[in-house]
């Protein structure tokens, strides 16, 4: 019985529109959560199917310098198979055209796993290889043969020797995506490697050492190499460690889960919005029943399966359009992602599905709890029942519901709660703010619609505020994903010094320093100066291992990771500045100090006074910290985190530096200098800040295709919030219509009413976005901020504009109705 009337009860509901909004909010939220859930569970799959093809080994050791031990022997021994390859950056040349390019060099048994795509022209058919180029010949990505204008059967020059393009090379089994090829790719085989000479001491260069064979030795090797590894040094596993890109998309999963687990936030409280009008307009409704004998179990059963019925049905609704969602997802972000993607799977729908339903029970079933306990004497007296203190209990649930999902999708506690604390924060400051916004306007002299207008608003403060949040917030959001693509870029490329560097130039020998610095002159290229560069690795601090005196969560704990660059200069750049200490005399020269980069050293925990100890390969070199620096990152000149006085790297290998600008009318001079030094690398840094750009506009376009979401749910939330309201100014419009007041003087009252509702929303908004955005600005980007004026304009009288014509429009029944109606019908 209970089943049949709630069907026949959910259909008048639904012809009449009561649960509208509720089930769109409800839908959008599971728009989101599968949207994203379906888009990233592919990906992932697709990583975990390919673990193996991405280390192109079953064991990899990565090193910064040729591994000391015989490990070919060592393979042998297991009955494993081996590899060794070298990856550096460096120049490759057909004429006058030259490309900065990420240099493999690989042996005739790579890859051990997996399989190389090329092909024999460039849009030919990818066939598939189990080795590499020969010697004599080079495997050029197409990005490759487009810039320097190349065809199969061409020539190319690294270094000193030239090269025979045989092919197109399109995948190769170790290779991440798109998201870390900012120099496109050539293969070449180790046979030709000496003959470039491009290799010198102090240049760039990766080792990769590669093992495949059967699992039961795999473990023993990789016992065997863990005590042996050196500083740079690194063993990876499959089981133990994703490819770079698969870290990246776990952390791009996070974010983009965050985004839509706001959606869902501002959806659930929609739909608590909803629910609650729901159980409003249902009082009359439940006394009623109660009169023809159902109880207050019955009463909770009936409207619970209404809801969970509809809920249902806008659930799968909600996990269809996510589904086709994700296609929109997976197209923006396409080159960043293996090629291949398995189909999506039943899990995300079901993880989706599930949250839409949580969300319904925990925000829906408060205001049901009402309904349960409304007394059959509410026929003939109208008095409503306070929520029971069960239901508060159900909000505290309903809180902790939404904490697990946003723990559950960020995968990281801390992140969940300073997203909710900075969630929670805002929300309190901006309803402080709204409450004393209201109490101001009481001050401002008007006439009499406009007197009534804001002391209807205070009448109903708490409905106000929420209205105010609900309106707040939507408007931010809007505005901050027009502000943050079209405003943040251009001011970040805005913050870049006139005739700032453009290109820079490594692996400069010291033989070579000179006769560089003359030929620049001599082609008048003003560069910042050829500054000397040694790699070394920070080992201890103040007698004891970095590694044990810095705790695993230490931001610090990345200098310890990578070998880091040290120089030796006598002036202090232009733009560094010492913050604390002294730069040094003369009678420093060679002694063990250095100037420290002041972010490092807070990064590290270290002052002055206190001693590193650098290790570079064999050699080590402790140091007193004498001053610290702070550094103009922005000016694209050398810089570097370590200092030393002149003489104090006496005798360790060092390579040379520098940076120049050159206007696009003479980059034919770059072919010149190129052939006269064609060991060095050359890095265009214009190119680069493309590519850089080119991925930035890819992935914030994926992030504001889900913040459509939350735009989504915040229009939901301000419809809901206005249609809360709109059953009380009904029947306030009534009253005051049987008092007299004629259809202009009411159409007045709500205009103001809604006009200084929105724009004291739209303030809030402004608020809210300036407070991001220079947190944004200043904190995360470290540019300099500036109010923005327009933002507060536009906000204001977007908001004022918006919420007056939804709020007119949602209202002008009040004035087509007879008074006597509406009465009846409330």
């Amino acid at each position: 019985m209970i089943l049949r009337l709630a069907l026949k009860q959910l259909w008048r509901e639904w012809v009449s529109g009561e649960l509208r909004l509720l089930l769109i909010a409800l839908v959008v939220a599971v728009t989101a959560t599968c949207a994203v859930g379906f888009f990233t569970d592919r990906v992932e799959r697709a990583l975990v199917r390919q673990s193996s093809e991405f280390l192109a080994a079953d064991l990899v050791m990565r090193s910064a310098r040729p591994a000391q031990d015989d490990l070919r022997a060592q393979a042998t021994s297991r009955g494993l198979a081996y590899s060794e390859q070298l990856i550096f950056p460096s120049m490759l040349a057909a004429g006058d055209a030259m490309l900065l390019a990420s240099i493999k060099v690989v042996d005739a048994a790579y890859p051990l796993r997996g399989l190389l795509h090329i092909a024999d022209q460039p849009g030919a058919p990818t066939r598939t290889v189990h080795s590499g180029p020969v010697a004599g010949e080079a495997w050029l990505e197409p990005r490759l043969l487009d810039s320097l204008q190349l065809a199969i059967g061409d020539e190319v020059e690294l270094g000193r020797t030239r090269l025979r393009v045989s092919a197109v090379l399109m995948q190769e089994p170790d290779r991440s995506g798109g998201l870390f090829s900012l120099q496109p790719r050539a293969l070449i085989n180790r046979a030709d490697l000496d003959a470039s000479g491009v290799i010198q001491p102090g240049s760039r260069v990766s080792y990769r050492y590669l093992f495949s064979g059967p699992e039961s030795e795999i473990p023993n090797l990789q016992r065997w190499l863990t005590p042996r590894l050196k500083p740079g040094q690194r063993v990876i596993s499959v089981d133990e460690d994703n490819p770079t890109l698969g870290k990246t998309l776990s952390r791009a999963r996070s974010y983009l889960n965050l985004s839509g687990m706001l959606a869902v936030v501002m959806a659930g409280a929609a739909i608590a919005m909803s629910a609650r009008r729901y159980s409003t307009r249902h009082l009359d409704g439940a006394a009623l029943l109660r009169c023809f004998g159902l109880s207050q179990r019955q009463i909770l059963q009936l409207h619970a399966c209404q809801l969970l019925i509809a809920g249902t049905a806008a659930c799968v609704l909600g996990v269809l359009l996510g589904w086709l969602a994700q296609f929109g997802l997976l197209a923006l972000l396409s080159n960043l992602l293996p090629q291949a993607l398995p189909a999506a799977g039943i899990t995300p729908a079901l993880v989706g599905f599930l949250t839409g339903i949580l969300v319904l029970i925990g925000f829906a079933l408060p205001p049901l709890l009402s309904l349960a306990r409304v007394p059959p004497l509410r026929v003939l007296r109208r008095e409503l029942l306070p929520l029971p203190a069960a239901a508060w209990l159900v909000y505290g649930l309903a809180a902790t519901l939404i904490l697990g999902l946003m723990w559950y999708y960020s995968n990281s506690l801390n992140l969940t709660l300073v997203v909710a604390a900075g969630g929670g924060l805002v929300s309190l400051v901006l309803a402080i703010t709204g409450w004393g916004l209201l109490a101001l306007i009481r001050r401002i002299p008007g006439p009499l619609t406009w007197r009534l207008a804001h002391r209807n608003l205070q009448r109903h403060r708490h409905a106000t505020l929420s209205q105010l949040l609900a309106f707040g917030i939507t408007l931010g959001a809007m505005a901050l994903i027009l502000l943050v693509r079209s405003d943040l870029l251009d001011t970040w490329q805005s913050q870049l010094p006139a005739e700032a560097p453009n290109h820079f130039l490594i692996n400069i020998q010291p033989h070579e320093q000179q006769p560089l610095a003359d030929y620049l002159q001599q082609q008048a290229i003003g560069h910042s100066g050829i500054y000397p560069m040694v790699r070394g690795r920070l080992e201890a601090i103040n007698g004891a291992a970095a590694t044990k005196r810095l705790p695993p969560d230490s931001p610090g704990r990345r200098a310890l990771t990578r070998e880091l660059n040290l120089t030796w200069a006598s002036e202090l750049a232009a733009d560094n500045r010492i913050e604390s200490g002294r730069w040094w005399h003369a009678s420093d020269a060679g002694k063990p100090l250095i100037s420290l980069e002041q972010s490092l050293a807070r990064d590290l925990n270290v002052g002055l006074g206190d001693r590193l100890r650098f290790s570079f390969g064999t050699a080590t070199l402790e140091a007193e910290v004498i001053s610290l620096r702070s550094l103009d990152w922005g000016s694209l000149r050398p810089n570097f985190y370590v200092i030393f006085p002149p003489g104090g790297l006496e005798g360790l290998p060092a390579s040379f530096i520098t940076s120049f600008y050159l206007p696009q009318e003479r980059q034919q001079q770059l072919t010149g200098l190129m052939q006269q030094f064609p060991t060095l690398t050359l890095l265009e840094v214009e190119r680069l800040l493309g590519n850089i750009r080119l991925i930035v506009a890819q992935v914030s376009l994926a992030v504001e295709y889900v913040l459509l979401f939350v735009l989504a749910a915040g229009l939901t939330l301000l419809g809901t919030a206005l249609a809360s309201s709109l059953d009380q100014r009904l029947q306030e419009g009534a009253l005051l219509r049987t008092l007299g007041a004629n259809s202009a003087t009411l159409r007045s009252l709500l205009v103001q009413e809604y006009l200084l509702l929105g724009a004291i929303a739209g303030l809030l908004a402004a608020l809210l976005d300036e407070a991001v955005l220079f947190g944004l600005y200043r904190i995360v980007l470290d540019l300099p901020y500036r109010p923005n004026p327009i933002l507060w304009l536009a906000t204001i009288t977007t908001g004022a504009g918006l919420v007056g014509l939804s709020g007119y429009i949602a209202t002008r029944r009040v004035l087509a109705q007879s008074p006597l109606r509406v009465l009846r019908e409330l």
